[in-house]
């Protein structure tokens, strides 16, 4: 019994939906548009009505000849003829293509309950985007998201427009601090390549440090993000990645009391670092950029028993 109650409460939900939908009946004012000619407006309100009966709606013809503003009169024309609602249409064109946006009214309402556009690449593709539109009035399913094999726009084949990115290609003079046996300054170079698109930062380093130095070295490899703080030409950015890195040391030590000489054992070793900086992007819109930056890494790996971290900065002029 409980399940033909629901079956009848089904039904009778089916009933009263399309009930609603029936009673719908729509007209559609003349369209009205900047740059566009009388003839392609009058065949897009045509094209419109078309598209809408093979969609199943009521359409009723009107016999307005011009656009309208004036609601009370569009409420009127739509009384006359029956109509619940009527739909107002606008083709805007823009260079070579144009917008066709869409809107219906409920008599008596002075906002619309739906409204919808979408772009044509040319006048052929305009009776594409009038059934998809007609579509998106009746379904509700907006018509950018309503495509089928037959109604793809000219607009829509056309290749994915792509903005420039900024890069650039530089080298930096700085140092670092290894931590390891003593806090000696290193002294260092590096090359680096630097990938802007506008919402992040993404770059690829090679540092090494030690030039000059008897008994500390350090180089790494890497690739990090960072995030930039403005739009602006100069802007401050924070970010981090990681590195392929090596360090060595060397020790000095006597085994030989008497003796006025030491010798030196080399450490050294390989591993992953993960480092965080931060710095600031001079010249982000010129083809020339000037970038302090300072970091720190810290290794995965040890040498002589320490642990391989410290802090870096350095100066990179890229082009």
């Amino acid at each position: 019994m409980r399940n033909g109650m629901t079956q009848s409460l089904l039904i009778l939900l089916v009933m009263l939906t399309a009930s609603v939908a029936s009673a719908r009946t729509v007209t559609i004012i003349p369209f009205s548009g900047d740059s566009i000619h009388t003839q392609i407006r009058s065949a897009a309100r045509d094209a419109l009505s078309i598209f809408l009966m093979d969609q199943k709606e009521d359409v009723r013809g009107n016999s307005l000849t011009e656009y309208t503003r004036d609601r009370q009169m569009a409420d009127k024309t739509a009384e006359s003829v029956g109509a619940t609602h009527y739909i107002e249409g606008r083709v805007t064109r823009l260079g070579g293509r144009a917008i066709v946006q869409v809107s219906r009214f409920a008599i008596g309402q002075k906002a619309p309950e739906y409204t919808d556009r979408m772009t044509a690449g040319s006048p052929s593709d305009l009776e594409t985007v009038i059934q998809r539109l007609a579509r998106s009035l009746v379904t509700g399913e907006r018509a950018l998201a309503n495509e089928d094999i037959r109604t793809v726009s000219e607009r829509e084949q056309s290749p994915l427009r792509r903005r420039i990115a900024n890069h650039y290609v530089g080298v930096s003079l700085g140092g670092a601090v290894l931590g390891l046996d003593t806090t000696e300054f290193l002294p260092g170079m590096g090359f680096n390549w630097l990938f802007d698109n506008r919402e992040v930062l993404f770059g690829a380093d090679f540092r090494g440090f030690g030039l000059g130095s008897t008994n500390q070295g350090y180089f790494e490899l890497a690739i990090g993000g960072y995030y930039p703080l403005s739009q602006k030409s100069t802007t401050a950015y924070v970010g981090g990645g990681l590195a392929l890195s090596g360090a060595s040391l060397e020790q000095g030590y006597n085994e030989h009391s008497d003796e006025y000489y030491e010798e030196y054992d080399r450490k050294d070793d390989v591993g992953l670092s993960i480092f965080a900086a931060t710095g600031l992007l001079i010249g982000r819109t010129s083809t020339v950029s000037l970038r302090p930056e300072v970091g720190y890494s810290v290794g995965t790996y040890h040498v002589a028993g320490q642990l391989v971290h410290g802090p870096r900065f350095g100066i990179t002029l890229g082009f």
